[in-house]
């Protein structure tokens, strides 16, 4: 009798614990079906044909979060970088080095002007900002 108990109770916890599963499951998809779609590309941010031509990249007061309402990540960062001049970016762990490149590809929310090869980004199909060659 305690093992025919024992084993029922086992059962209906894996039954609870695979509906659980298969629920987040659900959820998740739920939530990507849900997700706001990007704005569709525009003959008016697109490039010309000869962009970039040197890859001379200046930023202005640039600010990002990675949510229209969540907190500020960067604050206010302004840098030239010329054409040629090799950079690197160190820092420690969550000084701000992965967002810095997500805020420059425009993959996060962000504030400020970031312009390369003289054109500012924000008027570029978010295509063209992954499909631009590094010069």
């Amino acid at each position: 009798m305690a093992i025919t108990f024992t084993s029922l109770l086992i059962w209906v916890v894996r039954y609870i614990n695979d509906f659980e599963v298969k629920a987040n499951s659900l959820e998740r998809i739920q939530g990507y079906i849900n997700i706001e779609l990007e704005k569709p590309a525009t003959e008016e941010g697109k490039p010309p044909a000869y962009w970039p031509a040197s890859g001379d990249l200046r930023v202005e007061g640039l600010s990002a979060r990675y949510s229209e309402d969540g907190p500020m990540v960067l604050y206010n960062i302004s840098f030239h970088i010329k054409s040629g001049e090799r950079v690197g970016v160190v820092g420690r762990t969550g000084s701000g080095k992965s967002s810095l490149t997500l805020s420059l590809l425009r993959w996060i929310t962000t504030q400020g002007s970031v312009k390369y090869d003289g054109r500012e980004t924000s008027t570029l199909n978010k295509i063209w900002m992954l499909c631009a060659p590094a010069s």
